[in-house]
């Protein structure tokens, strides 16, 4: 099913069988929209460079269906990392995640390039957060638009979102749902969750908000200092929900980091593989959804505080 967008001046986007396509080409077609719309040459890079990029989702092996959707990409300085996870009826669910990250990508990717080309930088270094709302924003008025077009499969299609704008001085987002957003400072060891899960109960599934028709629940955005060396973990609920300490976690995605040299394009998928693959004493997998990650790294190997493995562990 097509999607047609049309932008601030009426004019419309279609991006054809967007949902069939995977992250990788989905970022490609971004690319190619914004240049039909004379911005000129658009890089949506950062992926495959050291200690940059990394993101990836997996279906796990107990859902026939990855309702899971993620894309991370920098444009210039600016780094942008987004997560999905589809609820409710499945073939809406699926639909609804991947509608909801391709407009949230599409508004980042265009908003921050426009003001990057512009010289009107101050908008995006200083208030990213307002980026990132903006997008779910966006992403709640497609999918309540699909719905009212397309009956199906966007009839029961709901999703969550988490939508990171990161600069070189600050971390801004914007999120409906559930999941996670944290940051580990090798600077000073400090450990930071840095949204509150949208749930009936801390350790309910029930979530009580999400992007669908009608829409549910509220979005909620914030912004911190971004510090040399910051390690920022994106993910779905299919991650974070089977974390048991999210500081040691982090820990271990940046010590494989490390292992990987920096190739954080390559480390995060062996992650997800890892993750999705175990197994309980009796055999059972112990991840039971999808899993979506996203890793973001300001482009140099961190520079560690004295003592910071024994501090960040001990919490």
């Amino acid at each position: 099913m097509p999607l047609i967008i049309k932008d601030r001046n009426g004019n419309e986007v279609l991006f054809e069988r967007f949902a069939y396509g995977t992250p990788k080409s989905l970022l490609e077609r971004l690319g190619k929209a914004l240049e039909r719309l004379s911005y000129g040459k658009v890089h949506l890079d950062g992926v495959e460079r050291n200690w940059g990029i990394g993101f990836a989702t997996h279906p796990g092996f107990v859902r026939e269906k990855n309702e899971d959707f993620a894309v991370a990409f920098s444009i210039g300085d600016v780094q942008v990392g987004i997560v999905a996870d589809g609820l409710s009826h499945p073939a809406g669910g699926w639909w609804a995640s991947r509608a909801a990250v391709l407009v949230a990508a599409w508004t980042l990717a265009r908003g921050i390039d426009r003001s990057l080309r512009s010289g009107n930088t101050q908008g995006v270094v200083s208030w990213p957060h307002r980026f990132a709302l903006q997008a779910v924003h966006n992403a709640a008025r497609i999918l309540e638009h699909l719905r009212q077009q397309n009956p199906e499969p966007f009839k029961s299609g709901r999703t969550t979102l988490i939508c990171v704008v990161a600069t070189r001085n600050y971390v801004g987002w914007a999120h409906i749902g559930d999941g996670a957003l944290w940051l580990l400072r090798p600077a000073d060891a400090s450990f930071h969750s840095l949204i509150q899960p949208q749930r009936l109960e801390p350790h309910s599934s029930v979530v009580t908000g999400s992007l669908g028709f009608p829409l549910e629940g509220v979005a909620e955005c914030g912004v911190v200092k971004r510090v040399r060396g910051d390690f920022i973990v994106v993910c779905t609920d299919g991650v974070s929900d089977y974390v048991v300490s999210p500081p040691s976690f982090c820990s271990t995605l940046l010590a494989k980091a490390i292992e990987y040299k920096g190739r954080l394009h390559r480390m995060v998928p062996a992650v997800l593989a890892q993750m999705a693959a175990l197994k309980t004493s009796k055999g059972f997998y112990r991840c039971l959804d999808n899993l979506s990650l996203v890793v973001l790294c300001d482009g140099q190997k961190p520079e560690f505080c004295e003592g910071f493995w024994k501090r960040v562990l001990e919490g």
